[in-house]
């Protein structure tokens, strides 16, 4: 194999691995939350949330100082700090029965290694791949939420199992795919050998108010008013999903995580999928981000009808949901892409403002769905206190689904960045 393509492998290896595994830490611990609450006797949903969402909270950091990091250190150096953080954030989490304070710990240090990532991917693609192979690299960028929900859904419980029921170690373990990618990427590549596109001066001075220049853009403005609401809806619902299928279709734990498996992540897999092939045959962007929006709206409507109705239906408003949710990622970072003088650093600058945003209310959501259902609760009426609870987490999940109103709107307003490849094809 020439050395261009086998570090090109190595190259989209050591991204897929260590940005892939980073995810599939961003929901780890919601299979596992009822253990966890059990463990330190957590009874309060703000709480327990605060081990899922505390991750959002200090990605966010990352991805304001990602790209100064990056304009200082480079590329490389960025990565490396991210999977570095993803593995000692492991090791501390290892540790993490002693303390609900060691959990935090850990989960903040995990999400900072996420968000040094996310800025890296979005310079990354610019700078190693060619322009027809962004379109892929961009869907395979929507994939990973999904997949790594998938994985952490299904493998909890199990990896808990196999480890004595010790939840600590199933949220430890994703440290190993991570110290895979880190030697991969600091002794297996040959940076040398890649090809480069679009990659800025070496003596150039890093770019002064990249932020600011993006945000005065109409189509960044529109697109992160829509982040607000999908990375809220998504994170809430990922967080209480397996507990809800629990509480309401009065399922086991390893079931309940299977159903949500199959009906979140699995559901979103498809639309990424799907979502892929109709970017690659019609050019256009905006179809998808309006399908997306507005689909988000139907799906969580329906599941918190579904909630006190029929379990069908709560997990076909769940995988309505999943799948729009899915289908307008890939043109979320196709669209900033598409921008006129768009460099690598403008790219990874504007994929931070995605993460910055993004994760914001990926961090938000959790804490105001638990005061949300918190207030429901009382509300409720309801004599069964298991009933009870998961009715007040359906009415929260109809106020994210109204929520989602405004990303809709968003979309509706944006103007069309692709290019029709429709005439081409016949």
């Amino acid at each position: 194999m020439p050395a261009s393509k086998k570090s090109k492998l190595i190259l989209t290896l050591a991204i897929v691995i260590g940005v892939g595994t980073l995810y599939v830490m961003m929901m780890a611990p919601s299979p596992l939350l009822l253990a966890i609450g059990k463990h330190f006797g957590i009874t309060d949903d703000v709480e327990l949330n605060m081990v899922v969402n505390i991750f959002f909270l200090f990605a966010v950091t990352a991805c304001v100082v990602g790209g100064k990091i990056q304009s200082q250190l480079g590329l490389k150096k960025l990565y490396l700090l991210a999977l570095l953080c993803g593995i000692i954030g492991s090791v501390i989490l290892a540790f993490s029965g002693a303390s609900y304070w060691l959990v935090l710990l850990g989960r903040t240090i995990t999400g900072l290694g996420y968000g040094f990532a996310v800025p890296f991917i979005g310079a990354a693609i610019m700078r190693w791949y060619e322009p027809l192979a962004r379109e892929k690299m961009d869907t395979l960028n929507g994939l990973f939420p999904f997949v790594g929900t998938l994985i952490s859904f299904f493998l909890a419980i199990p990896l808990a199992t196999l480890f004595s029921g010790s939840w600590e170690m199933s949220l430890a373990f994703w440290g190993i795919p991570e110290a895979v990618a880190l030697l991969m990427w600091a002794k297996g590549l040959d940076f040398e050998a890649l090809e480069t596109y679009d990659e800025e001066q070496p003596d150039a001075k890093p770019e002064k108010g990249i932020y600011r220049g993006l945000l005065k853009r109409r189509e960044m403005k529109l697109l992160l008013l829509a982040c607000m609401c999908d990375y809220g809806s998504y994170a809430f619902l990922g967080t209480v999903l397996p507990m809800l299928l629990v509480e309401a279709g009065s399922f086991s734990e390893s079931v309940a995580n299977s159903i949500a498996a199959i009906a979140f992540p699995g559901m979103g897999i498809v639309g990424i999928i799907v979502a892929g092939i109709v970017l690659g045959k019609i050019g256009l962007r905006k179809p998808l981000l309006l399908l997306g929006q507005y689909g988000e709206i139907v799906g969580l409507v329906i599941a918190a009808i579904g909630v006190n109705t029929s379990m069908v239906l709560f997990v076909l408003g769940v995988a309505i949901f999943a799948f729009s949710n899915a289908v307008w990622t890939p043109t979320l970072f196709v669209v900033p892409m598409d921008l006129a003088d768009m460099t690598p650093a403008r790219t990874g600058a504007a994929f931070a403002l995605i993460g910055i945003v993004g994760e914001t209310f990926s961090f938000l959501a959790p804490s105001i769905g638990g005061f949300l259902t918190g207030f429901f609760l009382s509300l409720v009426g309801v004599a069964d206190p298991t009933l009870a609870h998961a009715t007040a987490l359906s009415w929260s999940l109809a106020v994210f689904g109204v929520s989602n109103l405004l990303g809709a709107i968003s979309m509706t307003l944006i103007r069309e960045t692709g290019t029709s490849r429709l005439s081409r094809s016949k």
